[in-house]
């Protein structure tokens, strides 16, 4: 976390709930950082599933959304 403060990445934040407590926010450079990260991601799901069927594609989401309802929590 400090490495991510000293990035200007994150920063740190007083709750206003609990003084004694900090909570961590992303910062301007964080949220692009991120926002690229989750679109180069996005867009290496949408290459992979470009030769689905939509038949393909709603059983890979049926599975997906039983395995994440089953997964130990």
């Amino acid at each position: 976390m400090s490495q991510g403060v000293e990035l200007d990445l994150l920063r740190r934040e007083a709750d206003p709930d609990d003084a004694r407590r900090t909570l961590i926010a992303l910062t301007e450079k964080g949220r692009a950082i991120t926002n690229r990260f989750l679109g180069a991601q996005q867009a290496s799901v949408d290459v992979a599933l470009d030769s689905f069927t939509d038949k393909e594609r709603e059983t890979l989401a049926d599975l997906l959304s039983r395995l994440a309802d089953a997964w130990p929590r």
